[in-house]
């Protein structure tokens, strides 16, 4: 899957990933980072829901550079990992 990070928000965005929020949702994800290289240690957060991003903002604009630079190849659609909260579960119910 692609990813970018802007502003400590993780951006994402693949066929597969896009095929599957637009059939039936994705929520309740577990995202595996690892923070410092230099140790190397994996942490295991979440639940993550994804929500598509205005194409119209200015996000979404950076968000396609980062793309553009990182993958040689600006997504058509990018979604942004977004961490569940017991308000957000609550609202999405």
């Amino acid at each position: 899957m692609r990813f970018v990070t802007l502003h400590e928000r993780v951006y994402v965005s693949g066929r597969s990933i896009i095929a599957d929020h637009a059939e039936k949702g994705i929520s309740g994800l577990t995202a595996r980072s690892i923070d410092g290289n230099v140790t190397g240690t994996s942490e295991e957060r979440g639940p993550f829901s994804l929500v598509s991003v205005d194409s119209a903002s200015e996000t979404y604009k950076g968000v396609q550079d980062l793309f553009k630079h990182k993958y040689d190849q600006p997504p058509n659609v990018v979604l942004e990992l977004v961490e569940l909260t017991a308000e957000s579960a609550e609202s999405r119910s």
